[in-house]
């Protein structure tokens, strides 16, 4: 039973009994209820999640307290209390529901896990919310070993493909590797419906990470990098370049800065209006995040025959190896390109100041997981 569902029947079962209550009241005793301020406040900061029962979920104290600051008689609280019995749902954060979900990530039941059925049912309920199906995508997520089993049986696998004789001896190991694969296509197959479904929602993490995976099974997020500090390329469709760029992510506006102003030989170009709007936009944002896009990153190095560093130690022939790109210095904006560009970063501030993105983070509450910063980018939002 939906929140909106419930409130209609109660209503309606007050009015069986002459009460009268107004629909704005009824939603603050049931905020009250689950320990909230406010509706507002708990439709703000909460999802529905489904449960059997309530059990002692209610927060009768404070429910009583919030009908006696509306004037309402006791007697509509108690009788709340009473129907919430048939209520199947309550009120808790995304990043509570992120926490259980984290924990029951390593059951190789999880299917049958509470948690897991109990997003199922949330997302039955309530199609609309994103959060269901980006949640229950991470657990068919197989970000350590990308939906692959061992090659080891891939021979013996071929020849059961080919419909030919298979050693008694080499028959247990192979009927494993055949489970583990229908396994992992299944796996693999749920991955990528519920993050597309998630994704059609508006969840842009959920797009994010479906993109990784379309581009190479990368789950956490790190773009492709050369041993420049700056240089890198993306394999981002556009559309995810963009909102990278619009939540800060200072590699992907270093790439879309250097795009919009160098050729191909790493030299400033001659650049249109366009592109010279472009470029301001993207360098104020960049200052205003705390970075400078024009700043150059040359640098040159000793290196040996084979490239690494130059040690004093080993000896031999020596190379001058140069990187990066010397400092931009773009050309000025006129009067009505000035006005225009801030604009777009007034509207780019503001959209990062006010973002407010749940972003599932699988290791957020494992010890045993050493992050290093070659694991993960630290500017990824």
């Amino acid at each position: 039973m939906s929140i909106q569902n419930f409130v209609y029947d109660f209503k309606n079962e007050l009015k069986s009994k002459q009460i009268n209550l107004k629909t704005t009241h009824l939603y603050e005793l049931i905020a009250a209820a689950f320990g909230y301020k406010s509706y507002g406040s708990l439709k703000l900061k909460t999802v529905p999640l489904y449960v059997q029962s309530l059990d002692k979920s209610l927060a009768v104290e404070m429910l009583l307290k919030r009908c006696s600051e509306l004037q309402l008689d006791e007697t509509i609280a108690k009788l709340l209390i009473e129907k919430f019995h048939e209520f199947t749902f309550i009120y808790t954060t995304k990043e509570e529901c992120a926490d259980i979900v984290c924990q029951a990530l390593d059951n190789d039941e999880f299917e049958n896990s509470q948690i897991f059925q109990q997003l199922q049912k949330s997302f039955e309920i309530y199609p609309e919310q994103s959060v269901y199906p980006y949640l229950i995508a991470q657990f068919y997520c197989d970000c350590e070993n990308n939906f692959s089993v061992s090659t080891g049986m891939q021979y013996l696998y071929d020849r059961y493909l080919q419909g030919k004789e298979i050693s008694p001896t080499w028959k247990p190991d192979l009927e494993q590797f055949i489970a583990r694969k229908k396994k992992n296509e299944r796996f693999k197959e749920n991955y990528v419906l519920y993050l597309t479904k998630a994704s059609q929602l508006g969840s842009f993490p959920a797009q994010l990470q479906l993109s990784q995976f379309e581009i190479g099974g990368d789950f956490e997020g790190e773009e492709v990098l050369d041993e420049d500090e700056y240089g890198q390329y993306s394999t981002y469709v556009p559309h995810i370049e963009f909102e990278l760029a619009k939540r800060g992510n200072e590699r992907v506006l270093r790439e879309i800065f250097d795009k919009v102003t160098l050729d191909n030989y790493g030299d400033l170009k001659k650049i249109t209006d366009d592109e010279l709007i472009q470029a301001w936009k993207w360098q104020k944002f960049a200052l205003f995040l705390g970075f400078d896009l024009a700043k150059g990153n040359y640098q040159a190095r000793a290196i040996d025959e084979n490239g690494n560093y130059y040690d004093d130690d080993v000896g031999g022939p020596i190379f001058l190896a140069e990187s990066g790109r010397e400092d931009i210095h773009l050309p000025k904006l006129s009067s009505d390109q000035e006005v225009l560009v801030a604009n777009e970063v007034k509207h780019l501030i503001e959209f990062y100041k006010n973002l407010d993105e749940f972003v599932f983070d699988r290791y957020a509450h494992n010890s045993s997981y050493v992050w290093s910063e070659d694991d993960w980018d630290k500017e990824e939002y």
